[in-house]
C-alpha cells in the first residue's frame, strides 16, 4: 500500500474515454495522436485517479438533532417515506454534486432507510436514475437485522428470503451491484446469502465489530468493514484473507467516543485496506475522501500513501472494479483528478479543505474550479 509511483513532468493521452499512454511528457510529445489532442496543461500540480468512495447511504432521510423526538433515526425515516420517487431521485443528484466537488467519480451507493424489502427496492430503483449522472453509482443493498422491519419470520428467514428471491429479481433488473450484510443474522445464514450474491456475480460486504461470527469464517466475502476492535488473532485472520478491510473513519469522528480502525494493525498484518466516507446524514455526514485520509493519517497512523492507496485502488475492487478504475495506466477508465497541490503528501494535511481543482470522468471534465487553477 505504500507504493505510489510517481512520475515527474509526465502526461496522459485519452481516447474515448480511455487511457492510451501514460508515461513522461517527452515521449507522449513524440506520439502523432498526441499533436492532434486538445492539450490541458496542468503544470506543477498532482494528476492522481479518481476517488472511489466504496460504501456510502447516499440515499437517506434528512439530518435531524439528536435530541429530536422519537429518535433521529425514526424520525429521518418518516421522512424519506415520505419523499416521493422524483424527491428521492433529487436528493440523491444534489448529495452526488457534493461528493463531484470532493473528487469522488465512483461512489458504491446504499439506503437503509427502506425498512423492508419494498422501501429498499424502491431505493435501488432511484439509485438506477442516478446512473452515469455524473458519476459512476454502485448499487448496494444494505440490510441489517436491527433497522429492517415488517418482515415476518426470524433474521435467518428473512436472509433466506433476500438470497432466493429479492437478489435474483433486482439483479435480473439490473438494480443491483452487491450486497452488504450488517450485523445480527446467525452465521450460516449470511454465509448463504453470501452465496447467493457470488453465484449472480454481485461484490459482498460484511459489516462486523469482529464479535458476532468469526472473521475468519467470512474470508470469502469482497469486503469486510466496521472493523473498530478487532483482538490480535482477528487482526491476522482479515489479514490471511483477500477480503478488503473497509474503514470508516468518519463514523468515529461524527460519534464522539470510541477508538478509531486499528489500520495500522491491519496493514502490517498484511490486510488491504480501503477507506470510505461512510456517508450518513446522521452517522457519517461527510462527502469528503480527502477529510477521511486526514483522519486516516493523524488518527490511524496511516502514511499517505496508505491513504491515497486506499481511495482509489483498493476502494475499487473493494466494489469490484479494480480492472477499470484506481489507477492511471493503459487501458483503464480515464476517471482522474488535478489536485491544487503540487505533492500528493499535502493531501491529507488539511481537514476540511477542498483540494481537488478538476474533476474529470471518462476523459470529460465534469467539475472545474477555475479560480483555483488559474488558466485551466
Amino acid at each position: 500500500m505504500r507504493e505510489i509511483h510517481v512520475i515527474e513532468d509526465g502526461a496522459l493521452l485519452i481516447t474515448d474515454g480511455v487511457i492510451q499512454y501514460v508515461g513522461p511528457s517527452r515521449r507522449l510529445e513524440k506520439l502523432a495522436e498526441a499533436r492532434r489532442a486538445e492539450e490541458l496543461d496542468a503544470s506543477g500540480r498532482v494528476v492522481m485517479p479518481g476517488f472511489v468512495d466504496c460504501f456510502t447511504q447516499l440515499l437517506c432521510g434528512p439530518p435531524r438533532m439528536p435530541d429530536e423526538p422519537g429518535g433521529a433515526f425514526a424520525s429521518s425515516c418518516r421522512t424519506f417515506h415520505s419523499w416521493s420517487a422524483q424527491r428521492l431521485e433529487l436528493e440523491g443528484r444534489k448529495r452526488l454534486r457534493q461528493f463531484v466537488r470532493l473528487g469522488s467519480t465512483t461512489v458504491g451507493a446504499s439506503s437503509g432507510y427502506g425498512l423492508n424489502e419494498e422501501g429498499e427496492l424502491r431505493s435501488l430503483r432511484a439509485l438506477d436514475r442516478l446512473q452515469d449522472r455524473p458519476v459512476a453509482v454502485a448499487p448496494l443493498l444494505y440490510t441489517t437485522a436491527e433497522t429492517w422491519q415488517g418482515t415476518p419470520g426470524s433474521p435467518g428467514e428473512l436472509l433466506e428470503m433476500l438470497g432466493t428471491a429479492t437478489l435474483p429479481a433486482a439483479h435480473g433488473k439490473r438494480l443491483l451491484g452487491g450486497v452488504v450484510i450488517g450485523e445480527g443474522f446467525p452465521a450460516d445464514a449470511v454465509e448463504g446469502y453470501l452465496a447467493c450474491a457470488a453465484r449472480l456475480g454481485l461484490t459482498s460486504c460484511v459489516e462486523t465489530k469482529g464479535d458476532s461470527v468469526a472473521l475468519a469464517r467470512r474470508a470469502y466475502a469482497g469486503a469486510l468493514m466496521d472493523l473498530d476492535s478487532l483482538t490480535p488473532a482477528q487482526l491476522q485472520a482479515v489479514g490471511e484473507s483477500e477480503a478488503v478491510a473497509i474503514l470508516l473513519p468518519g463514523r468515529t469522528f461524527q460519534s464522539g467516543s470510541g477508538p478509531f480502525a486499528p489500520a495500522r494493525g491491519l496493514i502490517d498484518h498484511g490486510a488491504a485496506v480501503a477507506l470510505a466516507t461512510g456517508y450518513d446524514s446522521l452517522t457519517s455526514p461527510t462527502a469528503s475522501l480527502p477529510m477521511v485520509m486526514a483522519l486516516a493519517c493523524k488518527q490511524m497512523r496511516m502514511t499517505p500513501e496508505e491513504a491515497l492507496t486506499a481511495v482509489t485502488v483498493n476502494a475499487a475492487h473493494a466494489l469490484g472494479f479494480g480492472a477499470r478504475l484506481g489507477s492511471l495506466q493503459y487501458g483503464m477508465q480515464a476517471d482522474l483528478l488535478v489536485m491544487d497541490c503540487s505533492d500528493y503528501r499535502e493531501i491529507p494535511l488539511y481537514f476540511g479543505m477542498n483540494p481537488v481543482a478538476i474533476v474529470m470522468t471518462r476523459g470529460q471534465t465534469i467539475f472545474p474550479r477555475l479560480a483555483a487553477t488559474r488558466d485551466l
